[in-house]
């Protein structure tokens, strides 16, 4: 697993190895803001924006009693997405560490929790079968889902969390404008 230098106070990849457990970010070099409890799990179409990915963001958050964007502790996505260029502006614009998760991982947490929304497009597009939901939990070790995949305008966004507080909300039928699954 490493973290690739960078800018002091920009936000770091964490690439997870094969078999390895995603670290917390918080044990990353220093991003200038203070972690929440939550994180993001992130899937979206190759062409998106960063302000498709925000607007995608937001909307889950704002469904949550008390989410806002200064609890999320970290974002995290496939490992062969991660280098995008809207996710790092959005990732850079909230100083945000981005945990780059491997196929395989999303794959191995898909068979361990049947529940996890499937999508036969990310099957096809990138060879597992979801991508926001493992991600929110495989963030952070001890992650649960909080909130359940949110489909928007190319961008699928599962919130996870720390805390033992609330039950995931699996709202998978609020898919707004341009419903696209995990891309």
């Amino acid at each position: 697993m490493h973290a690739p230098s960078g800018n002091p106070g920009s936000p770091a990849i964490l690439v997870t190895g094969k078999g390895a457990s995603p670290t917390r970010t918080d044990a990353l070099p220093a991003t200038g803001r203070r972690p929440g409890l939550l994180t993001i799990g992130l899937g979206f179409r190759r062409d998106v924006t960063s302000g498709q990915i925000e607007a995608a963001v937001r909307m889950a958050l704002g469904r949550l009693e008390s989410g806002d964007m200064a609890e999320v502790m970290c974002v995290a996505t496939l490992q062969d997405k991660a280098h995008e260029a809207a996710l790092l502006a959005f990732c850079e614009q909230h100083r945000m560490p981005l945990v780059a998760v491997p196929a395989e991982q999303i794959s191995t947490c898909l068979d361990e929790n049947p529940l996890l929304a499937r999508s036969p497009v990310a099957r096809e597009k990138l060879g597992v079968d979801g991508v926001c939901e493992p991600c929110a939990l495989l963030a952070a070790p001890g992650a649960r889902l909080l909130r359940g995949k949110l489909a928007l305008d190319g961008v699928t966004v599962a919130i996870g969390t720390l805390t033992p507080m609330h039950p995931m909300q699996p709202d998978h039928t609020d898919n707004k404008q341009g419903h696209h699954e995990d891309r």
